[in-house]
């Protein structure tokens, strides 16, 4: 009896690593990549994201970050239905306050901040 408890709690901890895990296309997301997606501007969608490896965290408002390389990351806030409230390019450099260390890609240029970034 001890036996099958133990396989049955295994079997359940191993189903539920799997419902965890993601099919996520295992490539990091590059500036380039970044910058062809942007052009879409409002109409960028999570399925633009797909190819791209990501940390998800949040419930009820879930939020994914997407590392560009050790100096930007992209942050996606998902609203009801996995619909995107928000979309920012940051940078993590130091020096920078929370008004003015990110933008919006959908409204916003990236080559501009770049260079707002990079002086």
């Amino acid at each position: 009896m001890k036996k099958i408890i133990a396989l049955l709690i295994a079997c359940v901890f191993i189903f539920t690593l799997a419902g965890c895990s993601s099919d996520k296309a295992n490539r990091a997301l590059t500036m380039d990549d970044l910058k062809v997606i942007a052009e879409k501007g409002e109409k960028i969608s999570l399925r633009d994201f797909e190819p791209y490896d990501y940390i998800q965290y949040g419930s009820g408002i879930v939020q994914r970050k997407y590392p560009i390389g050790d100096e930007y990351t992209v942050c996606i806030v998902l609203g009801s239905s996995d619909e995107i409230s928000y979309i920012e390019l940051a940078t993590t450099k130091p020096g920078f306050t929370i008004a003015d260390r990110g933008i919006d890609i959908r409204t916003e240029s990236i080559d501009e901040f770049l260079k707002k970034v990079n002086g």
